[in-house]
């Protein structure tokens, strides 16, 4: 199943039609406490896309057991990126929270960025990809 991941992740940056590349962009995912469910990501190019004024540049949903560990995202565009990841344990498609709008279920951001009364910025989130990197999503509760 990872293997198929990283085919179609391989597939995916070779039709986003950039000029200059950079590298292969390595997401490890930490701290998951259970493989049921789904892990849900989306990696980021802008502000606008992290805000939701434009669609992100890859969104992908799978198996928590299939998105467990490292997986890589080959041949990404020079440029900045951020990435947002959330396990839907309970298969629900959506992010549960409290009355107060907290979480119930695990998340993270890149740079193991932190909101505070909400999601980080992107200005926490982001990142240089001028190469190859990696980055360790911890998920948070």
């Amino acid at each position: 199943m990872r293997q198929e991941i990283n085919r179609y992740f391989m597939l995916l940056c070779m039709f986003l039609g950039a000029d200059s590349w950079a590298g292969n962009l390595t997401i490890s995912i930490e701290d998951l406490s259970t493989d049921q469910g789904y892990i849900a990501f989306q990696v980021f190019s802008s502000a606008e896309q992290y805000t939701g004024e434009a669609e992100s540049t890859i969104n992908v949903r799978a198996t928590a057991e299939a998105l467990s560990g490292s997986f890589i995202v080959s041949d990404l565009p020079e440029g900045y990126y951020g990435i947002r990841v959330m396990h839907d344990v309970n298969s629900n498609n959506q992010l549960d929270t409290n009355f107060v709008g907290m979480p119930n279920e695990p998340y993270g951001f890149s740079n193991d960025a932190k909101g505070n009364f909400g999601p980080p910025t992107w200005d926490d989130i982001k990142f240089q990809l001028n190469g190859d990197h990696h980055q360790t999503i911890n998920l948070d509760l």
